[in-house]
């Protein structure tokens, strides 16, 4: 569950009175740039809280990289040698039109910068 963090308003975190939010993921690949671990995952929220994503992340201790809200000062930093921005993008969205009931599916290729991002990580075998 999902609710505003009681001391950074700002911010969001996993509280237990907080309003349900369910967020399922598939690891895709493992990576290392200089003495850090990075994991690519895929992520399929079923539901839709502020920062969803974000906050369960970071609550696992494997936040996203290069967030400015969820990260820290210190990694932020380092992170920003990968990208200058969060790495989260929407590869694909589904959902149902609301007048027709049509199901609509939208794809995007990961961006230029993700993909530089990537390129500097060294992929770490199984």
């Amino acid at each position: 569950p999902i609710a505003r963090h009681p001391v950074r308003r700002q911010q969001f975190a996993v509280h237990y009175e907080g309003k349900k939010a369910l967020t399922r993921w598939q690891v895709f690949a493992r990576y290392r740039f200089q003495d850090r671990d990075f994991t690519l995952v895929k992520l399929f929220p079923q539901t839709g809280r502020t920062h969803q994503i974000r906050v369960h992340l970071s609550h696992l201790n494997h936040p996203l990289v290069a967030d400015e809200r969820y990260l820290g000062e210190k990694l932020q930093t380092f992170d920003s040698q990968l990208i200058d921005r969060h790495f989260l993008h929407a590869a694909e969205l589904k959902f149902d039109h609301p007048a027709t009931g049509k199901r609509l599916t939208f794809e995007c290729p990961l961006t230029a910068d993700l993909t530089a991002a990537l390129a500097k990580l060294n992929p770490l075998s199984s």
